[in-house]
């Protein structure tokens, strides 16, 4: 057993055809399989998130996949497996540290020959409509919820998803948090979210299980850190208006003078004027 957040959990060893490892606690079952590296977490018996099996670019217009586990090794609150792959010379590297409300993922190819990264790929289904990510790109258009949406591989934020957060949610209370400072690449298609972080050689994510979407969102806001002060009531209250959606880039001080005498002209609740 591994006690983290004064819980513990349960690690089977299984037989060939179980996964190589069990997790559980009151929250939730995850397992992780022998062949495929790929994740699965249950709730009550039904599952809630699933990954397919894990994936890298070999940069010889083929993937590679993790196929058989090596070997595994508990190591305090974390434990490690080791998988064979389809590319000569390579093995994928998983290592889970669970904890009560999340597991903290991280995975990364083993290769003599250069840096490959592997690719994560999880089934959108079921875990009800998928939210988050934030804006999803210059000209993309605005898909909620996810499921439906399909946004081909990008830069997280240097193809412009600038007011964007690696980070997405489901309605069952199921999250993904992808935890790196190096831009990522990930693409949304056939019911599956896909990411991967090519300036590095290993992806580091969170899953978070929650009770409901809110829980799983308050949850990322806390990791992240909430503001240390709020602003003014009348942030909330009044309208806020912006250059951005009346001119783009193209302002000047004389088109933002003729757009507040035409918010005044209106009579509409005068709040912020955002440049």
């Amino acid at each position: 057993m591994i006690a983290r957040g004064g819980a513990l959990f349960l690690v089977v060893t299984a037989a060939a055809a179980q996964p190589a490892y069990e997790f559980k606690t009151p929250a939730f079952h995850l397992s992780v399989a022998r062949d495929g590296a790929a994740i699965r977490i249950e709730r009550r018996g039904e599952i809630v998130l699933q990954s397919a099996d894990m994936c890298f670019d070999t940069g010889a217009a083929t993937t590679g996949r993790a196929t058989k586990l090596v070997w595994e090794q508990p190591d305090g609150l974390s434990i490690t497996f080791l998988y064979d792959t389809t590319y000569e010379g390579a093995n994928v590297m998983m290592r889970l540290e669970p904890a009560v409300d999340r597991i903290r993922v991280r995975a990364w190819v083993l290769h003599s020959g250069g840096r490959l990264t592997p690719l994560v790929r999880y089934k959108l289904a079921p875990s009800g409509y998928w939210y988050g990510g934030g804006f999803q790109g210059w000209r993309a258009p605005q898909t909620f919820p996810l499921n439906n949406a399909r946004i081909s591989r990008k830069w997280f934020l240097a193809e412009g998803n600038t007011q964007g957060t690696p980070a997405w949610y489901a309605t069952n209370g199921v999250a993904l948090r992808v935890r790196t400072e190096h831009d990522l690449r990930y693409e949304i298609a056939d019911g599956a979210l896909a990411f991967e972080v090519p300036a590095e050689s290993a992806v580091s994510y969170d899953i978070l299980v929650a009770r409901n979407i809110r829980q799983a969102v308050d949850a990322i806001a806390s990791d992240i850190g909430w503001a240390k002060s709020t602003p003014p009531a009348d942030y909330f209250r009044l309208p806020i208006y912006t250059t951005w959606v009346e001119h783009k880039v193209d302002t000047s001080q004389e088109k933002v003078l003729e757009f507040a005498r035409n918010i005044r002209t209106h009579r509409l609740p005068a709040g912020v004027l955002e440049i």
